[in-house]
């Protein structure tokens, strides 16, 4: 699926009118797939992104790279200048009741151990699902909480207006 959004994107940047795009890329993995082992599928992206001149963010699920090879794709990544930032450690669905804010933010700062100290790591922080809580005590504390540690919101964002059309992510949480 990363795939086909990645070249359906590339194409664009080729062949259409964009003069602004950033790629996010959510939950990396190194599991194997039909297709690809997770070292071939993320050369494969990576070899993409090189050849289009392109930059990216990659949003860690810290159990999917919790391991040796998990650790050898983010080196990758950050060797190859890529932004990393935080998608918590469990991805964990905030939106339930079953995950207060406290276990939430505790789980946001076990991912951050295992990627703070990569030259691209970048405080951004996107939400599993990209739900913030389901209460507006649970958002507002994890956008004081990120702001407290200086988080930015990595929340996509598709806007097209004046013959232009733009996806990000930035602002300061809060």
């Amino acid at each position: 699926m990363i795939n086909f959004f990645l070249i359906a994107i590339l194409f664009f940047l080729q062949f259409g009118q964009a003069k602004e795009i950033s790629i996010t890329i959510d939950d990396p993995e190194v599991k194997e797939t039909p297709l690809f082992d997770s070292k071939k599928r993320n050369q494969e992206i990576l070899k993409a992104l090189d050849a289009h001149q392109v930059k990216a963010a990659l949003f860690v699920c810290g159990m999917r790279i919790d391991n040796a090879e998990g650790k050898d794709l983010l080196k990758s990544w950050d060797q190859k200048g890529h932004l990393i930032g935080n998608h918590t450690y469990s991805h964990l669905y905030f939106h339930s009741d079953r995950n207060s804010l406290e276990v939430f933010k505790s789980d946001f700062l076990k991912v951050e151990v295992l990627i703070k100290d990569l030259k691209n790591f970048s405080r951004i922080f996107r939400f599993p699902y990209l739900k913030e809580g389901n209460t507006n005590e649970k958002r507002d504390g994890m956008r004081a909480f990120l702001k407290e540690h200086k988080y930015q919101h990595g929340y996509v964002r598709y806007t097209s207006g004046g013959g232009k059309h733009r996806v990000g992510f930035g602002e300061t949480a809060g």
